[in-house]
């Protein structure tokens, strides 16, 4: 476990100020006269050439169109202004850098290589050159993209990296003001990497430790390091059956609230099983596809039997479990079936005899069936008592 904090700041950041910019020498009225016809002219060649370049570039846009009738001609103007766009934003390797890179592997001087053969460059044909290119893009691909083979170079690719990140973290603090830290965990255990923690300033790492339950780094890092290992699978790290069945209820409630927000462009819809067809597939629309639990409920009255949770939570991830629009037509069916079944199984429900007339609550009524049982009670000891005197006389 490392823990490392940036240093303090012991330089100012100054503002960038604009450098004043120097004033050009005097010139006559005349001068400036024959300067601005002069541009004037030069404008209107470019505009001329431009104006020639665009007309050649709409016949040919119409010329693709004609010959591929897929696309119409504004796509392919537009694909062919484009395109020098996305060009400028990638560096393709040129045929010199290249060669002088496979010559240069050994680590010798790049001067001394280019002074000493640069004549077998020249004899170079146009396909062993374009041979090199291709070599040395491959190259930088697999050196940004590519698995790094020994736990040596694993280890120092991570390092540079962290440094990489840790210096722009430090002149962006220097340059607006922030406080940032950051954890960095292996996933694999093919090398050996402890976790690393890195803080802009010790007083954020006392201030966590202090004001946040169990915010503890070194055993962050460990249970982050481990979790990693496992794959990232929070599902395998439950411990039991009911665990794990109550995180894909939980997962399953969600993901469902979520794919109904989105059909229905409603940040506030909320799902109903019960009267899925009236609060839904009536009310916006919509209704669900791929559904692949035996049981249509909230997930919460679902049975706990894993398998069915994890296909319908795998189906609803992977979006082939899905709320979709309805149309017209299917909207109208589900509407006069609903009316149907509402018509047929609709209940009667008999009037209460005191309808209409104000009831007692509970409490009252219970008040006062005590109050009129004490009173019976009183009574039957009354007539008890005055019996038993009646018959002595």
């Amino acid at each position: 476990m490392s823990i490392t904090y940036a240093p303090p700041v012991d330089i100012v950041a100054r503002p960038i100020v604009a450098k004043e910019r120097r004033r050009g020498p005097a010139l006559t009225r005349e001068r400036r006269l024959e300067i601005a016809a002069e541009r004037r002219v030069k404008t209107a060649q470019i505009e001329e050439e431009l104006g020639k370049w665009y007309e050649a570039s709409i016949a040919l846009s119409e010329d693709l169109s004609r010959r591929f009738p897929s696309k119409k001609p504004e796509a392919y103007l537009y694909q062919m202004l484009s395109g020098a766009l996305k060009s400028g934003k990638t560096r393709e390797p040129n045929a010199y850098n290249a060669w002088i890179h496979s010559l240069a592997k050994d680590g010798s001087n790049v001067k001394e290589l280019d002074a000493e053969n640069i004549e077998e460059y020249h004899k170079l044909s146009a396909k062993e050159k374009a041979a090199l290119k291709a070599e040395l893009a491959e190259e930088r691909n697999s050196r940004q993209f590519g698995a790094r083979i020994s736990q040596r170079g694993r280890t120092q690719d991570v390092n540079h990296v962290c440094e990489k990140i840790e210096e722009l973290l430090q002149g962006l603090q220097h340059r607006v003001g922030i406080e940032a830290f950051m954890c960095v965990v292996r996933n694999t255990p093919d090398y050996p990497l402890k976790p690393r923690w890195w803080f802009t300033s010790n007083a954020l790492d006392e201030f966590l430790r202090g004001n946040v339950r169990k915010f503890e780094p070194e055993r962050i890092g460990v249970m982050a390091e481990a979790f990693a290992i496992a794959g990232c699978d929070y599902f395998n790290q439950l411990k039991n059956t009911e665990q794990k069945a109550a995180f894909l209820k939980s997962e399953i409630r969600d993901m469902v609230v979520e794919a109904l927000v989105l059909a229905t462009g409603d940040p506030g819809s909320t799902m109903s099983y019960v009267n899925f067809t009236r609060d839904i597939e009536l009310a916006h629309g919509v209704t669900i596809d791929g559904w692949t639990h035996h049981q249509f409920c909230t997930p919460s009255k679902m049975s706990s039997t894993l398998g069915p949770l994890k296909t319908l939570y795998d189906a609803l991830k992977n979006k082939t479990c899905k709320f979709v629009r309805l149309s017209p037509s299917q909207r109208s069916n589900i509407q006069k079936r609903y009316e149907e079944e509402q018509a047929a199984g609709a209940k009667v429900r008999k009037p209460r005899c005191d309808a209409g007339k104000k009831r007692k609550s509970k409490d009252a009524a219970s008040a006062g069936t005590s109050k009129k049982a004490r009173v019976d009670n009183d009574d039957d000891a009354n007539e008890s008592d005055g019996g038993g005197s009646s018959n002595d006389v």
